[in-house]
């Protein structure tokens, strides 16, 4: 990470995987500048348009407004602790600001049909096995975030369940379970990562440092874009379209109350009410 803001990072008390996302995103830019440019730009050269530029790659690239928003608050921290550390004269990205999310998103993925191609996908010899797992557990409404579990959070259960302890914001806590076909792909993967090293199930390996990190959002859109492709799924294929789908599904589908949606996700009853009327005005039900 240049200019130590890892270091940074570190003494704020950031967890791994943020810092990595942290990473990534800067990195991001960075390369981005480059490619621009064709040569290296200094810090001081940089300005706000730089970074509208940046912003604007990631609409074009049709990440989410989460996720540019995501870009747009570690950058807004990578230059604020560079101001704060003397080592620029002003703030290109202060006045940087949020993208507004007018639109409710796509009603187009229905979460009856990701049902009924899962058990394609799990048997589709095109796709690796982090790829059937990372599905798997999409369609659980897992965030980017939370899957950035690690191997002791993975315990064999009875009758061949698999139970995974995933941390959620507002630190707390929800179980994953995974029976049949899904258990059985999710066995199979994580068997396979016991041989990467590092305390993470999902992981990206860096080209240049061959280093195994907590995988990286880029690595995790690239493996649902190909079953997206394959299976004309909608363009717009994030996990929090997936989370918000799985929401309404449990909601009309499976008639969960806030309660259980709230345990079902692992959040707070207002946090599972407020998801839960994403979807209605989402889906117009």
């Amino acid at each position: 990470m240049p200019y130590d803001f890892r270091k940074y990072l570190t003494e704020q008390g950031y967890k791994e995987p943020t810092m990595v996302s942290y990473t990534s995103t800067v990195e991001s830019f960075f390369a981005y500048l480059t490619a621009t440019y064709k040569r290296n730009k200094e810090l001081h050269e940089i300005n706000p348009s730089d970074i509208k530029g940046f912003i604007n790659s990631k609409v074009i690239e049709a990440n989410s407004i989460h996720t540019i928003n995501k870009h747009i608050a570690i950058l807004k921290t990578f230059f604020d602790y560079l101001w704060k550390v003397g080592k620029l004269p002003i703030d290109p990205a202060v006045k940087i600001r949020r993208l507004k999310n007018n639109d409710p998103g796509p009603k187009d993925i229905e979460y009856n049909r990701l049902l009924e191609i899962r058990p394609q996908i799990i048997n589709d010899n095109r796709y690796n096995l982090i790829t059937k797992s990372i599905f798997v557990l999409a369609l659980k409404g897992l965030r980017f975030s939370e899957f950035h579990f690690t191997k002791k959070d993975v315990t064999y259960a009875a009758n061949g369940i698999i139970q995974i302890k995933i941390e959620t914001r507002n630190n707390k806590n929800r179980v994953v379970n995974l029976s049949g076909k899904d258990a059985e792909i999710f066995d199979a993967f994580f068997t396979d990562c016991q041989f990467n090293p590092g305390d993470y199930v999902f992981t990206t390996k860096r080209q240049q440092t061959n280093e195994f990190v907590p995988i990286e959002i880029d690595s995790m859109y690239t493996y649902l874009k190909n079953i997206r492709n394959d299976y004309e799924l909608p363009r717009r294929f994030k996990l929090d379209d997936i989370r918000i789908a799985y929401a309404y599904y449990l909601r009309t589908n499976q008639h969960y109350m806030i309660d259980q949606i709230a345990e079902e996700f692992g959040i707070e009853k207002m946090r599972a009410a407020e998801l839960s009327k994403l979807a209605i005005e989402r889906y117009g039900t």
